[in-house]
């Protein structure tokens, strides 16, 4: 794909537990690292989850000992700097907006007040619509915040990462693999993005098949889910 580029709407789908949030937020925390802001719309984790998967991630400790506080002296060291690392990274995490005029919104004021480049929104079947013949017809309603949502990426000049849930039609097929068609409620999502990523997992092994590129090739990417702590590696084993 040639990394993630500015304008361009990219959607991360899978069917749930499969990985597509810490495959998200493995994203937004390598462009932090690298200077480039995030804001991270998370419509079903707290901040302290998201943030307790940051840290694992970051501090390659594992998230259940994070979270039981199940820590030698030394791995509570490591962990603490964790904590201070990510608190300093331009990453900003938002879970009060539900719809997209409210995302519209925050994602104006990070741009003007962090020079924000990503915004990851987590996933599009939460965001809530406000229009009232909308919230009757499910296909119309995804296909507004689709919409909306490739809007605002060139408005603000900002790369926008949306999570997608699947259908359950990948699971009945022999091969199990996700198709653009398993992208939820509205063929619209698939029209909207620029690039379409399908993840799909057999215990640690990790497809991303990039199914639709608007501005280049198609194809699948082998991957390592370490699942302790919540972290996606190449086919080798690393990041």
């Amino acid at each position: 794909m040639g990394g993630l580029y500015p304008s361009r709407l990219y959607i991360l789908g899978a069917r749930p537990g499969l990985g597509k949030t810490a495959l998200a937020l493995n994203i937004s925390l390598y462009a932090a690292s690298k200077g480039h802001g995030s804001a991270f719309f998370s419509l079903e984790m707290s901040e302290q989850e998201l943030v307790n998967r940051y840290v694992s991630s970051y501090s390659d400790k594992k998230l259940l000992d994070i979270q039981m506080g199940c820590l030698s002296s030394e791995d509570f060291s490591t962990v603490r700097k964790g904590f201070e690392t990510i608190q300093k990274l331009p990453i900003y995490i938002d879970q009060k907006s539900f719809t997209l005029p409210d995302i519209r919104r925050e994602v104006r004021r990070y741009k003007r007040e962090h020079s924000i480049h990503l915004v990851v929104v987590d996933y599009l079947q939460l965001i809530v619509s406000q229009g009232a013949d909308r919230k009757n017809n499910r296909y119309l309603e995804v296909s507004e915040i689709s919409r909306g949502l490739k809007l605002l990426a060139k408005e603000f000049d900002v790369t926008v990462l949306c999570l997608s849930q699947l259908s359950r039609e990948s699971e009945k097929r022999q091969s199990k693999s996700p198709q653009l068609s398993d992208l939820r409620d509205s063929g619209s999502i698939e029209q909207d993005a620029d690039i379409v990523m399908l993840l799909s997992r057999e215990g640690n092994k990790s497809k991303l098949d990039v199914s639709k590129n608007r501005h280049g090739h198609t194809g699948v990417i082998d991957l390592y889910f370490e699942g302790s702590t919540v972290k996606f590696k190449d086919q080798y084993g690393k990041l």
